[in-house]
């Protein structure tokens, strides 16, 4: 039993804190069932003005859900990033206003670099505990040198926080070595339904295949590249189009999904480059599934990822992956049967890559790896975190 079990025994009130909304659609509604089947009344700090990577009609259908499991929701008014001084004072102001009642707080778990900073300064400050899910530090071996800025901060931060969750092996072990924090956990990542995947016939995927590759206007020549996730600097999907610039292979056809600041930047890249007709940004989507069915090949340049769970699910859904290496997602390519790690920022690198996987008609051994791959399924995690938040029953 945690000591800080004993301390909150009485207490019937949870809060999860996100710097957005988009972090409690894609990461936690689950975790918020699984803390209500405990007896938890649950709160959801975040902000749903600035909703981050997601639609307006997900976050519309988000807030509905939340509502329906009687979810109680506090607007926060948290900035992109790190936020102003004058944001942080606000936000800091609008959480202390949410857990004014300390005394009735189990604990709180954050989450994202600025939610997990702000949540833990106000949940030390009214002597609350707190869960905090690292979705992959900021800082990494061979990351930019400007990110371990945040490495002092998460180091002192950790002596206020109960539990540590760690999605890839790289954070936990740097965690074990240099952080001070109560309880510390790895798992693999938030937990996608990977069974549910294998049991989906082939039959049905070649037929989604079909009906999808029709809906996209491809030709049975063309070889889709897929890349999943918001379009900003760090998801690096710029690479892929000077990939293709320097491939000069009318066949490759690049489909995006996502939304994000760097729309117009990719645009102006593929009309200056002669790719205006290889490059087709999808906008937010719900139908991942069935565009992972359509691709070829999963392309995931990423410059930081905690695990990549776009690259994850392409992957469990029977999708050769090229991924990033010196990220979470070496824990889930851990063979060239399943993907190829490479120096995302190396152009010629991705541009070989795509070749060789494109000639060779790779796809990924995943039965091979089947044992291996279960970790990351969403039975697995919900076990795994039921066991974290019953210890503060």
């Amino acid at each position: 039993m945690h000591e800080s079990e004993k301390m909150i025994m009485a207490n019937s009130k949870v809060l999860f804190v996100a710097a957005k909304a988009n972090m409690i659609q894609q990461f936690n509604l689950r975790n918020i069932e699984i803390v209500q089947g405990l007896g938890f009344e649950v709160h959801v700090a975040t902000n749903f003005i600035e909703f981050g990577s997601m639609d307006e009609q997900e976050n519309a259908k988000l807030k509905t859900w939340l509502k329906a499991h009687h979810v109680i929701v506090h607007q926060i008014d948290f900035e992109r990033g790190i936020g102003s001084p004058k944001s942080i004072r606000r936000v800091l102001k609008q959480l202390n206003q949410v857990l004014a009642v300390g005394n009735e707080w189990a604990f709180i778990h954050v989450h994202s670099p600025i939610g997990g900073v702000l949540g833990r300064i106000v949940a030390h400050q009214k002597q609350i505990v707190v869960i905090y899910t690292a979705h992959g530090f900021h800082f990494f071996k061979n990351g930019p040198k400007l990110n371990w800025i945040f490495y002092p901060i998460e180091k002192f931060l950790s002596r206020w926080t109960d539990t540590l969750v760690t999605i890839n092996k790289n954070d936990y072990q740097l965690a074990q070595k240099h952080f001070k924090m109560r309880h510390l956990v790895y798992m693999g990542g938030v937990g996608i339904d990977v069974q549910g995947s294998w049991r989906t016939a082939a039959t049905t995927k070649q037929v989604t295949r079909t009906e999808m590759r029709q809906k996209l206007r491809l030709k049975p020549t063309d070889y889709m590249i897929l890349s999943v996730g918001e379009l900003n600097t760090n998801k690096n999907h710029i690479v892929i189009l000077e990939a293709l610039a320097q491939l000069k292979d009318p066949s490759l056809q690049l489909f995006i999904a996502g939304v994000g600041p760097k729309k117009i930047e990719l645009e102006a890249y593929a009309r200056e480059n002669g790719l205006a007709d290889q490059l087709h940004l999808l906008g937010y989507r719900n139908d991942i599934h069935e565009l992972h069915y359509a691709a070829d090949v999963n392309v995931f340049p990423s410059m930081r990822e905690g695990l990549g769970l776009a690259g994850l699910e392409s992957l469990i859904d029977g999708n050769y992956v090229i991924g990033s290496a010196g990220t979470g997602m070496k824990d889930y390519l851990t063979s060239p049967d399943l993907g190829l790690l490479i120096d995302v920022m190396d152009v010629n690198a991705l541009s070989t890559a795509i070749k060789q996987v494109k000639l060779a008609h790779k796809q990924p051994n995943v039965e091979k790896h089947r044992d291996d791959l279960m970790q990351f399924d969403q039975q697995v995690i919900d076990a795994q975190m039921l066991k974290v938040y019953g210890a503060y029953k």
